[in-house]
């Protein structure tokens, strides 16, 4: 008598593609582990493309060119979640959350708007060339604005709402450190 996993393995392999590019990329990475009818479909750009967003925004022209030279759908997601990308035209940072394939950002100090930030005498912007990127552990070249003196503190930060994963969560995080 013919098995179950005998049978669905000789389904064809874009249909197992299909139906894996409807999980999740940790799912695809365990069913690979399956058989090599699923590891074929689970690495297949029908699968993998599935998880990138359509829309993904313009990146600088070094990060783009070395993306759009990747191999695979796989590869370019690995990439993604695993090397943040600069924007093009912004000081903004996205990568892709390797559970979901959601869009995660970054906003820089200069994004954000913050109270008296263009007054010297209240703040002052300071290079960090020893700032580490939270994600990957690499050094990034950032600055930030250093208090000087103001009587209270209001950061605002705005992000299209295009630019994010429908059906998301979200969260916002404010990064500083106080000195004596």
């Amino acid at each position: 008598m013919e098995t179950a996993a005998c049978w669905i393995e000789r389904l064809p392999e874009e249909l197992l593609a299909a139906v894996i590019s409807l999980t999740s990329p940790p799912d695809a990475c365990r069913v690979a582990a399956v058989s090599q009818a699923f590891l074929a479909a689970a690495d297949s750009d029908a699968a993998w493309c599935r998880f990138l967003p359509r829309d993904l925004p313009r990146f600088v022209n070094a990060y783009e060119r070395s993306f759009v030279a990747l191999p695979s759908c796989k590869a370019r997601f690995l990439h993604l979640s695993d090397d943040p990308a600069l924007l093009l035209g912004r000081v903004t940072r996205m990568w892709l959350d390797k559970a979901t394939g959601g869009k995660c950002y970054m906003l820089s100090a200069r994004a954000l708007d913050i109270s008296w930030g263009d007054a010297p005498n209240r703040w002052r912007w300071i290079h960090l060339d020893v700032l580490h990127d939270i994600k990957t552990g690499k050094r990034i070249a950032s600055e930030a604005a250093q208090l000087l003196h103001v009587a209270w503190l209001e950061v605002r930060g705005k992000i299209e709402r295009r630019m994010l994963s429908p059906n998301y969560a979200y969260g916002v995080y404010l990064v500083f450190q106080l000195d004596r």
